[in-house]
């Protein structure tokens, strides 16, 4: 069995060629019968078994990466060859297998609980149907067709599809409370404040428990994979950015979760007049003072509190440090740079230099902000 594709090492002459990855390709799941994985899996073992590899043997575990592309799905193993039986703490290589595939089993047990607590949590209103559809699906490994949809009249229940009230995003976000300055805040998310799907920013209402005098509070949760705290933090002290509530990773989610007040005003879709300008520029002076960078300095990050006057940022993920920041000889913090995914199309005017995981500079804040 030869691999679809391959990697070879070549040592030199009279010496056998080597071979650092191999790989196979499937169109689909299923497609040809066979699992692309197991595929180079038996390609590797065939490989290494070969009288070519005879004397690579004696002196190497034959180690190669395998990679099994199966359509959209990429598996990539890693493959040491080896006599030797590996340390499992008393138990043999199948037992541990059983206790790992008993755990993944056990874990999907308790999703599907957690689903079914879901579901059950629901305010779903029934109405009364004569006819419900009845959808039957057979799959023949002959023909592999499927039946159509059929309608079928019993008496049963059907779920309105009419939602009678806005959608609730509550129930989508379970990250609902958080500790600042000592005292525990609970979030009840009202709004989502964007269509955009890649970004995940709530207006919700902050209250203090721990406090019955405590006034309810409009703040903005934001979830980033990435975000610019000090950057944030230095403009709010200067009154140029929202007021910081909490900021943070969290481990629990994976992202970075930005709580902070709620700003009225207007979202810049013109070029500043008057004094917007000269206010965009002092904040945009203090973060370059600070060898900090704003990067995404667009129209929809500049909101205007005070028309002619005054402005605020908002929108801190690609804001960092234009230098390395060292501790000694080692960097602690490197320069920050722009998203690989950067859209460089759809009008946006961005400075020269600008691309893909490339480094932002001071120049290509002043270039955006000459452009606003």
């Amino acid at each position: 069995m030869d691999p679809d594709g391959a990697l070879e090492y070549f040592l030199g002459f009279s010496l056998p060629i080597l071979y650092t990855m191999l790989g196979e390709l499937k169109n689909g799941g299923g497609d040809g019968g066979c699992d692309p994985s197991d595929q180079a899996q038996c390609a590797y073992i065939k490989l290494i078994s070969s009288k070519q590899y005879d004397h690579v043997r004696q002196v190497s575990c034959c180690p190669a990466l395998l990679l099994g592309l199966s359509g959209h799905v990429l598996a990539v193993w890693g493959a040491p060859s080896s006599t030797l039986p590996s340390p499992t703490v008393g138990r043999t290589d199948i037992e541990v297998g059983i206790r790992e595939v008993a755990k993944l089993f056990r874990t999907i047990e308790h999703c599907v609980q957690d689903i079914e607590s879901h579901y059950s949590s629901l305010d779903l209103q029934p109405t009364r149907s004569s006819t419900i559809v009845s959808t039957t699906h057979s799959r023949s490994r002959s023909n592999a067709s499927i039946s159509r949809p059929t309608s079928r009249s019993v008496s049963g229940l059907l779920f309105n599809s009419k939602l009678s009230k806005p959608l609730d995003p509550s129930r989508f976000v379970h990250w609902n409370s958080f500790t600042f300055q000592g005292n525990q805040y609970d979030l009840v998310y009202r709004q989502r404040l964007t269509s955009y799907m890649e970004k995940t920013v709530f207006l919700a209402a902050m209250s203090l428990p721990s406090d019955p005098n405590f006034r309810e509070t409009e703040v903005v949760v934001k979830f980033a994979s990435r975000y610019g705290e000090a950057g944030h933090r230095l403009l709010a002290e200067a009154g140029f950015a929202p007021r910081i509530y909490y900021c943070g990773f969290e481990e629990s989610i994976g992202l970075w979760v930005i709580v902070m007040d709620y700003i009225q005003g207007a979202v810049c879709n013109r070029k500043l007049i008057e004094h917007e300008k000269d206010s965009l520029s002092s904040a945009i002076a203090i973060l370059h003072k600070n060898n900090l960078v704003f990067g995404d300095l667009r129209e929809p990050n500049v909101i205007i509190t005070e028309p002619k006057s005054k402005v605020c940022l908002v929108d801190f993920e690609w804001c960092g440090p234009c230098i390395d920041i060292k501790e000694g000889d080692s960097v602690v913090q490197p320069r920050v740079r722009y998203p690989a995914d950067i859209s460089m199309g759809h009008g946006i005017d961005w400075a020269p230099g600008v691309g893909r995981d490339r480094v932002i500079t001071i120049e290509h804040d002043i270039y955006r902000l000459n452009k606003m």
